[in-house]
């Protein structure tokens, strides 16, 4: 992507210009007070307490790109200012600017000539989705799928990360728990000690015609957000603590999800330097959730962990060149699995066939349900798109990941269909039986692929 210089005339800022405002705004604070502040304030609803947090989505992909460029950077010594909760509406505005000025990039950028108009298309959209879109899945479901996938490589996991996924997911669900109860337990505090704290204040309240009620109000809110960053934090002993861990396998966590300020992953050595591609930069927070420094360690994209846990984990097995076949065999046969399960929550468990077989013993489809004269062909890959592809940056790769996810799938699948079509009496092997089809009650056929991920 390049920012264009011939906008038109909406009322947005180039991503140039948007950029270096949210830039020279957040370099005048504390980056952990920063974060603190914006995580409990946006991401942690307090019920009757200042109301109920908007937006929560929106907000968490402005603060996950928040966090992931403030930790490319180093920690300054003496900020100039400190962030409280008079200053989110201005950074809101700033950040919010930012994303909103690419409306108008994609608005100007028009394709060089009429044939290259659907791949310009094509990409502009993958680019918009992934501008917004984080989770392919509910965090449930990113939880029980990461077990299910990760569980069977425990013997990897302990050997190469010194922890298992089910480690990873009860530290991550041990934190997240503990969190919402301090941050509960503050503003019950707070609440409860705002009326005394309010006595020292009242005499100078009164002068500024500030009512007891605001006045209390006002000391609540100090008192629970001023406590921001000492409440999102925790040590080693403290991780152990209430997750229940060991010592060493909450360290071996720690290391591999947290990261020190000014951290870049090897591979991506410059992000967050170019205006343009900044929201789709790689993001360390993906990679390492936690940000570590002077000993304690503090979690600002909760909303996200449950798919970063599901993701991050699949780098560590495919760099393991020697694992890495039997990684991707696992990877196919969740893929399968989880459909063979889905569709026998629909039909007769004994119309759901897992990879039934052509009579000469090569595979039919990975998975096929027969029910009511239909067919249903499904052909499963787990490949999903590469970095470049996924955030629209280059045609040819997504272009190549499509084909290689849904193009030689559908092939498959049409060949299965064919043969189906093909003969008044059709036979598929499965487990060794012989299954004989009466074609002339086949009224309709179904190609289905399934993918880890959802494609455009």
């Amino acid at each position: 992507m390049a920012a264009s210089t011939d906008l038109p005339d909406i009322g947005l800022p180039t991503p140039e210009e948007a950029y270096s405002a949210f830039r020279s705004f957040v370099s005048q604070f504390d980056l952990i007070e920063l974060l603190s502040q914006l995580t409990l304030t946006c991401l942690f609803a307090q019920k009757d307490f200042l109301g109920e947090a908007s937006d929560e989505r929106r907000w968490a992909r402005f603060i996950e790109f928040t966090a992931g460029y403030l930790v490319s950077l180093q920690r300054p010594q003496k900020p100039l200012q400190t962030f409280d909760g008079s200053r989110i509406e201005e950074f809101e505005s700033l950040v919010k600017r930012y994303f909103d000025s690419f409306m108008g990039h994609f608005l100007s950028a028009q394709p060089e000539t009429q044939e290259r108009k659907s791949s310009d298309d094509l990409l502009r959209s993958a680019q918009i989705y992934s501008l917004w879109v984080r989770g392919d899945a509910y965090p449930h479901q990113f939880f029980t799928y990461a077990q299910e996938l990760y569980g069977q490589h425990d013997t990897w996991f302990t050997t190469h990360l010194g922890f298992t996924i089910a480690d990873a997911i009860g530290i991550i669900h041990s934190v997240d728990e503990e969190l919402n109860r301090r941050v509960n337990a503050s503003a019950d505090d707070a609440r409860k000690t705002a009326p005394i704290k309010a006595e020292e204040y009242l005499e100078e309240a009164e002068a500024r015609q500030i009512s007891r009620k605001e006045l209390e109000t006002r000391v609540a809110i100090h008192l629970h957000y001023g406590a921001a960053e000492a409440l999102l934090r925790f040590s080693l002993d403290e991780l152990i603590d209430i997750s229940g861990r060991e010592k060493n396998v909450c360290e071996a966590f720690l290391r591999r999800m947290s990261q020190p300020f000014g951290y870049h992953n090897p591979a991506f050595p410059d992000t967050f330097t170019d205006s343009a591609k900044a929201p789709w930069d790689y993001n360390t927070i993906d990679e390492r959730p936690f940000l570590e420094d002077g000993g304690f360690y503090w979690f600002f994209t909760n909303p996200m962990i449950a798919s970063v846990l599901f993701h991050t984990f699949y780098f560590d097995l495919m760099a393991d060149k020697t694992y890495r076949p039997t990684f991707e065999k696992s990877r196919g046969d969740f893929v399968e699995r989880k459909v063979r399960q889905y569709m026998m929550r629909i039909f007769p468990n004994q119309m759901v066939l897992g990879n039934p077989n052509y009579p000469n013993g090569e595979e039919f489809s990975d998975v096929a349900v027969l029910h009511d004269g239909k067919i249903l062909i499904f052909q499963c890959k787990a490949k999903g798109l590469t970095r470049d592809a996924r955030v629209g940056a280059d045609f040819s790769k997504l272009r190549s990941d499509m084909q290689a996810a849904i193009r030689n799938a559908f092939d498959q699948a049409v060949r299965a269909r064919t043969y189906i079509r093909s003969t008044d009496r059709p036979a598929l092997s499965v487990g060794g039986l012989t299954l004989k089809i009466d074609g002339e009650m086949i009224t309709d056929i179904y190609l289905i692929n399934v993918t880890m991920m959802p494609l455009l």
